[in-house]
């Protein structure tokens, strides 16, 4: 399973993008690569190549609880 988070240098998404990361990982095992650089404000989400969210699309960042499901339903 490949898991990519491609965020924008600013406005703390790096961290943000770090914290998510970290929770897919201690929750469900799945190793979550950072790809910084993008657009400007980018934070997309991919699971296998597929895009699953977008700050873009939805306005907002992901949370924790949203994550883990994005990933854990890719799994199944």
């Amino acid at each position: 399973m490949d898991v990519s988070i491609s965020h924008w240098y600013g406005c703390g998404y790096p961290e943000v993008a770090a914290a998510l990361a970290a929770e897919v990982a201690g929750a469900l095992g799945v190793v979550v690569r950072l790809v910084p650089g993008g657009g400007e404000r980018e934070f997309t989400v991919r699971v296998d190549g597929r895009v699953v969210f977008t700050r873009a699309d939805r306005g907002r960042l992901p949370t924790p609880d949203e994550m883990l499901e994005l990933v854990a339903a890719r799994r199944a």
